[in-house]
């Protein structure tokens, strides 16, 4: 996930924004690192809804925890720590593309 926006909050942790890219879904514990920094998973929310696990392709916010205040900055990689990526890549399918009207 390229981090489009960060967003601290005292007391819960760091909220980074983006659009989830490759083939595994995001769940609620999983372990992410971005640029050496290892971050645990502790929310997601997609389309204002708070949720548990969040599909490929999807905008959404993640708040992460456990890692040093100003580490993630806009533009930056946030990817799985490698062994942790957890459910199963979709069979085939390319996660449906939504088209804006204007």
């Amino acid at each position: 996930m390229i981090v489009s926006d960060v967003f601290k909050i005292p007391g819960r942790g760091t909220v980074v924004t983006g659009r989830l890219q490759g083939n595994f879904p995001l769940n609620v514990g999983d372990a992410l690192v971005c640029e050496g920094t290892r971050w645990q998973v502790s929310g997601i929310e997609q389309a204002r809804s708070v949720r548990t696990t969040a599909e490929p392709g999807g905008d959404i916010g993640v708040l992460l925890r456990q890692g040093p205040a100003g580490d993630v900055l806009r533009g930056r990689t946030v990817t799985f720590e490698p062994g942790t990526a957890t459910g199963s890549p979709p069979s085939g399918q390319r996660p449906a593309r939504r088209r804006w009207r204007r």
